[in-house]
């Protein structure tokens, strides 16, 4: 695999640190020569090009999850704009679309809880808890023991 890679940086002409995949002088990614077939480096390990179909689908997902974050903080700016009806319309489309997303999740559940709409709340945490587990700190987990805690007898 060394003897496909350049002894320096083709941008900087700085000498190449074996086992490293890009040049400590300028960032570049070291890249075998053509004459082997194109293939970078990712952490030491060899990988092939993308194929324009790759790219497409990648730059496809990219653009869903831009329109999700766009949509997310508009639902946001509602709410402290004082539209709060406007935000839930938001983040309930957003978690009827299946978004793959926390925020949506996390925002909609602290609207219900506010407006003191436990059976909401809980829907949408018990959808949170679908989608992603527990969450990443066990929040929903916890924020669920809240609620079902609320409804135990004393």
């Amino acid at each position: 695999m060394s003897d496909t890679l350049p002894d320096e940086c083709p941008v900087c002409e700085y000498a190449r640190i074996p086992g490293i995949s890009a040049c400590v002088n300028c960032g570049e990614p070291f890249q075998a020569s053509p004459a082997f077939g194109i293939t970078y480096l990712v952490n030491g390990v060899e990988v092939p090009p993308l194929t324009p179909a790759e790219i497409d689908a990648l730059k496809a997902k990219n653009a869903s999850g831009n329109q999700v974050y766009r949509r997310t903080m508009e639902g946001r700016a509602l709410e402290i704009a004082g539209d709060v009806d406007g935000a839930i319309r938001i983040y309930e489309a957003l978690i009827s679309e299946g978004c793959t997303f926390t925020p949506p999740y996390q925002r909609l559940a602290i609207l219900y809880r506010k407006l003191k709409r436990e059976g909401d709340e809980e829907r949408v945490v018990r959808a949170a808890i679908a989608a992603f587990g527990a969450g990443p700190r066990q929040e929903f987990m916890l924020r669920l023991a809240r609620i079902l805690a609320k409804r135990r007898p004393d």
